[in-house]
């Protein structure tokens, strides 16, 4: 469970929206900073299907914030009783902090049987809590420690019978980021040690690693979207020197796309126009910053047929790309069915698992069409590699056999 500080309800949002589509469905927002209570109120609000809770309750105001901000369970640092009478008769579920035989004497007390064991090594470690749980064994208790665990503890704190879980980021050496790179990057750039070139310029992450106890972001598209690409696209694809691409959308993974290829060090040639679609205006203008480039063109739009409209533009032997999320992360396709692409055209949805409209609809004219089309899976392996290289420091060639080894090993362990 992601245990957080803001200072925005704004940073909430985005934040709990990248985690909500990350898989994490679960929250609990500290009362270390004044923007608590407003922070779990508009994540209650935005995203009802979250379980948002509030941590570092110190105070009867804390508690009320918490209750009046809809926050459905609580969890303290300490113990205090009329506190945690309050929160009892509040009927909230609530994990309380003990140090002591006194602090676990009281919550016992008051029927609670679960706590948090904090500061878990500077409170005497592993020997100290199991004298607690033997102490008091004729009530089961049952314990989360957290501070200082780490790698080198973890395992033997797991080993005790009495923890149920351990509070603890140190074993986390770092993360993938696939999705609302760019939300992540707004909400918590201020988090990070170090940033790289690409995440600064681009606003977005989709590395995060430690080093030398620095939090480290990076932007990985540019590298991975790249490999991708000069894999997919034969040498003399654009031999003119005329090349069309169009991407439909303008988030991170488009921002990435768009750069490479007309900034980027690759083979491919120049593309004579690169178009790229969205319906967010600040999207479009941020990738217009970016690039600053004459062949770039940027369209808003507010539909599937002025994508429709902007294809039947397209010559043939043009670059079609899904960069929307769209077939993924909501249902649906950036076009309408029977929309002809451009023949002998390159298309790569970026998807790789989903609904994948979009993929559906153009495999139904790729014999006719005469389409080569892809789907995000190389793109993903690309990023995932680079990923693991920066959070383990190990180095992972990036050469074509070794790519494929580690596509089929990825393919075989997910079922691909």
């Amino acid at each position: 469970m992601p245990v957080i500080e803001l200072d925005s309800a704004d940073d909430a949002l985005r934040l709990a929206e990248a985690f909500l589509q990350g898989g994490l469905p679960l929250l609990e927002v500290t009362f270390r900073t004044s923007a608590a209570a407003q922070a779990i109120g508009a994540i209650r609000k935005r995203f009802p299907e979250m379980v948002v809770g509030a941590g570092t309750v110190i105070t009867r105001d804390h508690l009320r914030q918490a209750l009046d901000a809809s926050a459905q369970f609580l969890v303290s640092p300490g113990f205090e009783r009329t506190l945690t009478e309050a929160i009892l008769e509040s009927g909230a579920p609530y994990l309380p902090g003990v140090a002591t035989p006194s602090d676990l004497q009281g919550a016992l007390a008051l029927g609670l049987t679960q706590c948090k064991f904090f500061p878990a090594e500077g409170n005497g470690g592993t020997r100290a809590l199991r004298v607690l749980a033997t102490t008091f064994r004729a009530f089961s208790p049952t314990f989360v420690p957290t501070g200082g665990i780490n790698l080198n503890n973890l395992e033997a704190w797991l080993k005790e019978p009495a923890v149920i879980a351990v509070g603890n980021d140190d074993q986390s050496r770092g993360a993938l980021v696939t999705t609302h790179k760019i939300d992540l990057f707004r909400a918590a750039r201020d988090q990070f040690d170090e940033l790289d070139w690409f995440a600064t310029a681009m606003h977005e992450v989709s590395s995060i690693s430690k080093r030398n106890g620095k939090l480290i972001g990076q932007a990985k598209d540019p590298v991975s979207a790249g490999r991708t690409l000069c894999s997919m696209i034969p040498k003399d694809f654009w031999k003119n020197g005329d090349g069309q691409v169009f991407c439909m959308g303008g988030g991170g993974a488009g921002v990435a796309i768009t750069w490479f290829l007309l900034k980027g060090e690759h083979h491919l040639g120049r593309p004579a126009r690169i178009i790229v679609s969205d319906i967010s205006a600040e999207r479009l203008d941020h990738l217009q910053r970016l690039v600053d480039s004459p062949q770039l063109e940027t369209r808003l739009i507010k539909s599937a047929e002025e994508n429709d409209a902007i294809i039947r533009t397209l010559a043939s032997r043009s670059l079609i790309i899904n960069a929307t999320g769209l077939g993924k992360d909501r249902p649906g396709s950036p076009i309408t069915d029977g929309t002809l692409l451009p023949s002998e055209s390159i298309v790569w949805e970026l998807n790789y698992r989903g609904a994948l409209d979009f993929l559906q609809q153009t495999r139904r004219q790729s014999e006719s069409g005469k389409l080569q089309i892809y789907d995000g899976w190389d793109y993903f392996i690309h990023g995932w590699s680079c990923v693991i290289s920066d959070v383990f420091a190990i180095e992972i060639p990036s050469d074509s056999a070794t790519f494929q080894r580690l596509s089929r090993v990825a393919a075989q362990t997910s079922g691909r």
